[in-house]
């Protein structure tokens, strides 16, 4: 039974062809090597493999499915240890597998026994509950194995699993992937361009430095090798990259295991299913953003103080502007009339910056590994929105209790902080929408920040945040009217000042809903930009 097929496969990135014609099977239970150097495609076969990316032309299936058409029940079926460590360096070893272990539909004390069983597997028990950043390179690599082998897939794929490793870590981990091949009674594909393979593989052919693949940018190619000529070759056992041979290493496992997971993900689901799932997955992935911000205090201070201060500070600055010809204030206590703008303006600065957490996770490797599984796309960004949305209510309910105490009155009573506490979610999760689309189009921390600050600071003066409109040039008092940071203030400001325009209220919370689903649509977008440029 042939586990993984792949016929023809043929992938061009705009000028470079990083595989043309790409061609082997591997039976279950063997451990099968793509041996070959550093830029030769070998890489972009198991991106193909994994579903991360589609084949331009050519055929794929892996454990009975076809990676194109049945991308989800792959994924069901599959480990994937990606080049880079994707593991999230800020949770617990214990963590990282629990987190995978629930976005494969695993819960409960089944969950809990596998990923102890993982742990004492992989020798990480003495350090599962310490944080990852503290890690050496040989348990980080463990770990990612132990990522994949959590569900207990059928195939796994290990995209150059030793990279970084001195050599004797390097034949740890070959004796390691031996022992996990008879213990879980896997079939095995691993990329290398060591010559040294798993212990006891046996090298049906050796990749050399002939006519080569075309480079992928940054990434690895697979040469088209020389055929090793130590035995006869039968059709039905070649393997081959390209149009020649390839490197193999390959070891059969006396069982052949049989596939053990339901075949399930056949068809489409239907939309009631999907957004069950992505509800359940965006619950785990903000609960995974939480728990690594809990372990950061000094963000805890901040996120708490700040705005306190900004109150304080800006109270003090400009109390006196109330009796200013001209007025508009609609109050003589500037505390009043600036604790709501206060609550928007928090809210705003914080979504322009929360596209950095998804350039950690790009960076980290983490999105690609996640992508390699069953879990709901739209999650990996609304959980970003949501968690950013959650950190501004947080917030906003800080600022509110510290203005009651400074003499501030909600005159709209507790309906009246429902409508300030709204208004602030919406307005974080319409321009965190907007900081991740452009995270995910960017990918660079220095770009994001210039942008927040191009961005910010005209929307921010272009607002009524701390000073009346009446007070402003009438460019500005126009330029206002379609500024996203006035709508969240007018509508915050109106029902904490007496005599509410409820009209006014609902106009500007609805051109904000508007704004966050039209954000929310372009940061889905980039994010399938981001997936075909895999």
């Amino acid at each position: 039974m042939d586990a993984i097929v792949a016929d023809g496969l043929e992938k061009r990135y705009q000028e470079v062809q990083a595989l043309a014609g790409v061609s082997f099977t591997v039976r279950a239970g063997e451990v099968f090597g793509l041996l070959g150097p550093n830029g030769a495609g070998k890489s972009t076969t198991v991106k193909v493999l994994t579903t991360l990316t589609t084949p331009d032309r050519g055929r794929a299936e892996v454990a009975g499915h076809d990676v194109v058409r049945e991308p989800d029940a792959v994924r069901r079926s599959i480990g994937y240890v990606p080049q880079s460590s994707g593991v999230d360096r800020d949770a617990t070893g214990r963590e990282n597998l629990m987190l995978q272990g629930h976005v494969q539909g695993m819960s409960g004390a089944k969950l809990k026994a596998r990923v102890q069983h993982l742990l004492d597997l992989l020798g990480l028990a003495d350090a599962a509950d310490r944080v990852v950043r503290g890690y050496s390179g040989g348990m980080k690599r463990r770990l990612d194995v132990g990522l994949g082998l959590v569900h207990g897939p059928q195939v796994l794929f290990l995209d150059e699993p030793t990279t970084g490793l001195d050599p004797e870590a390097r034949a740890a981990m070959w004796e390691e992937l031996a022992v996990l091949a008879r213990e879980e009674l896997l079939t095995i594909l691993l990329t290398t361009h060591y010559l040294d393979s798993p212990a006891g593989a046996r090298r049906g052919a050796r990749g050399e430095r002939g006519r080569a693949l075309a480079a992928e940018p940054g990434r690895d190619r697979c040469s088209r090798g020389a055929d090793d000529s130590r035995r006869p070759r039968r059709a039905r056992d070649r393997r081959r990259v390209g149009d020649d041979a390839p490197a193999l290493a390959r070891r059969r496992l006396s069982p052949l295991h049989r596939p053990r997971l339901p075949r399930r993900g056949r068809g489409r689901r239907n939309g009631r299913r999907r957004m069950r799932a992505a509800a359940v997955h965006t619950w785990f992935m903000v609960g995974r953003q939480a728990r690594n911000l809990m372990r950061e205090p000094i963000w805890i201070v901040l996120l708490l103080v700040q705005p306190m201060i900004w109150l304080l500070l800006y109270g003090q600055l400009f109390k006196r502007v109330t009796h200013l010809p001209g007025g508009g204030f609609g109050t003589t206590s500037y505390i009043e009339f600036l604790a709501p703008a206060i609550v928007i303006m928090n809210a705003f600065f914080g979504a322009t910056w929360s596209g950095m957490a998804m350039v950690s996770d790009l960076d980290r490797d983490v999105i690609p590994r996640f992508l390699a599984t069953p879990v709901s796309r739209v999650s990996l960004v609304v959980s970003q929105i949501v968690r950013s949305a959650l950190t501004a209510l947080i917030q906003g309910i800080v600022i509110l209790l510290v203005s009651l105490a400074l003499g501030v009155r909600v005159h709209a009573g507790v309906l009246g902080w429902v409508v300030v506490l709204l208004a602030a979610m919406l307005m974080n999760s319409a321009f965190a929408g907007i900081s991740q689309g452009l995270a995910l189009l960017t990918r660079k921390e220095a770009t994001m920040i210039a942008i927040a600050n191009f961005i910010g600071l005209p929307l921010f003066f272009l607002s009524s945040t701390l000073i009346s409109f009446r007070q402003m040039p009438h460019w500005m008092q126009e330029l206002g009217k379609f500024n996203p940071v006035n709508w969240g203030v007018v509508a915050a400001r109106e029902v904490v000042l007496p005599g509410a325009d409820w009209g006014s209220v609902g106009l500007h919370l609805a051109l904000l809903a508007a704004l966050t689903v039209a954000t929310a649509g372009f940061a889905t977008w980039t994010f399938r930009v981001y997936q075909r440029q895999l």
